[in-house]
C-alpha cells in the first residue's frame, strides 16, 4: 500500500481550510499535515478539528518556509508520495490521482499540477506572470510546464529528501 502524505501550508485560511481538509478526507486521504505559517485568525484552530497533524509558525514565514516544515516532517514521516495542496480552494481533491499516477508508474520523480485548464481564461497579468515563470522553470530545469506556480505537485522519496530547506 502506497503511503502518501498531503502538505497543506495555509497563511490566514479560516474561510476556506475547512472545506479544503473536508474534500481531502472524503476522497480518502488521512495522513493530512496543515502547516499554518503564523496565522492571525482561526486557520490553526479550524485544521486541528480535521487535518491529523498541525504544526504552527509563531510568525508568518512565507511559503517557503512552510513548505521546508512540511519537507522536514515528512522527511521523518516517511511516505513513498509527498503532496502539497494550498489552502486556498484553488485545487481539487480529485486531482491527486492524477498528479500521483506518474509517480506510482516511476515515471518520474515530481509532477507540478494545472490550475489551468485553459490559460487563455486567466486575467492578463496571470498569463504573463505564469509565462515568465514557465520560461524560467524550462531555462533552469529543462522541464516544460503549463504552471510551475501551481500548489499541487507531487514528490516520490527520492525528490523530496533531496530537498534543501535550511
Amino acid at each position: 500500500m502506497i503511503k502518501i502524505l498531503i502538505l497543506v501550508p495555509a497563511y490566514n485560511e479560516s474561510g476556506q481550510i475547512a472545506n479544503v481538509l473536508k474534500d481531502l478526507k472524503m476522497h480518502g486521504y488521512s495522513n493530512i499535515l496543515v502547516v499554518d505559517d503564523g496565522s492571525d485568525d482561526n486557520t490553526a484552530k479550524i485544521a486541528r478539528e480535521s487535518a491529523k497533524w498541525v504544526l504552527s509558525h509563531v510568525q508568518n514565514r512565507g511559503l517557503g518556509a512552510a513548505l521546508g516544515t512540511g519537507f522536514e516532517f515528512a522527511k521523518r514521516f516517511s511516505p513513498n508520495i509527498l503532496v502539497t495542496f494550498d489552502s486556498d480552494g484553488q485545487h481539487q481533491a480529485s486531482d491527486i490521482q492524477k498528479i500521483i499516477r506518474p509517480i506510482v508508474n516511476n515515471q518520474t520523480d515530481v509532477v507540478i499540477g494545472s490550475r489551468f485548464a485553459d490559460l487563455r481564461k486567466a486575467p492578463i497579468a496571470r498569463q504573463v506572470l505564469n509565462y515568465i515563470s514557465n520560461c524560467i522553470t524550462y531555462i533552469i530545469y529543462g522541464v516544460n510546464t503549463s504552471d510551475s506556480l501551481s500548489g499541487l505537485r507531487a514528490f516520490n522519496q527520492k525528490a523530496y529528501r533531496s530537498s534543501r530547506t535550511t
